[in-house]
């Protein structure tokens, strides 16, 4: 019994390898679908700063201009993060090959 519940673990162990990195993937595709997003929404708030305007609407249009701005220089720094943490994961898994 002992037996079977070590090679379970071993088992297992060997499985979260391969789920961390989709972790990382999922997560780095999330944020830069939102980067994207954000950068789409800039451009559409740029595009309007062009045309006519009335005065109520320009406030609004600026607001959501800087707020998509900041979105992407989140999304930004949310992807250097999660990049960082997954190279930090792969250097702290010891290696499975002995010399």
């Amino acid at each position: 019994m002992e037996l079977e519940i070590d090679c379970r673990l071993q088992s297992n162990s060997r499985q979260t390898e391969p789920f961390v990195a989709v972790k990382y993937l999922v997560w780095l595709l999330v944020v830069g679908l939102l980067g994207v997003v954000a950068l789409i929404m800039a451009g559409y708030c740029l595009w309007l700063t062009t045309t006519s305007l009335s005065y109520a609407r320009v406030n609004t249009v600026e607001n959501e201009l800087l707020l998509s701005l900041g979105v992407f220089l989140l999304a930004s720094a949310g992807s250097v993060v999660i990049i960082m943490r997954w190279v930090r994961s792969k250097q702290s898994r010891p290696s499975s090959k002995t010399s």
